[in-house]
């Protein structure tokens, strides 16, 4: 399949893709109609006329959306609070 990505001139990230060019820096490549760029196109850069996976910046998106997945809701985190008040474990509160 036919698109075009949106690729960043400071650093070659490739930033969205379209059926038609994005922005003065798309460039048209082919892909397959599965390709994981079309799912996470940050995850990867544009060098050399190749889609290039970049394997540190893909990591470091896990490890952030994990952090994010297993941060407590604020409202747990608020009954957390309530409860060390009222049980006198928390001074200064």
């Amino acid at each position: 399949m036919r698109v075009f990505l949106d690729v960043s001139p400071e650093n070659n990230r490739v930033l969205g893709w379209g059926s038609s060019p994005v922005s003065q820096n798309s460039i048209e490549v082919e892909v397959e109609d599965d390709h994981d760029v079309l799912d996470h196109p940050s995850n990867y850069v544009f060098v050399d006329g190749e889609i290039i996976l970049d394997e540190v910046y893909r990591q470091q998106q896990i490890e952030a959306e994990e952090l994010l997945k297993n941060k407590p809701k604020p409202e747990q985190e608020i009954a957390d609070m309530w409860y060390a008040i009222m049980t006198g474990s928390v001074k200064n509160a």
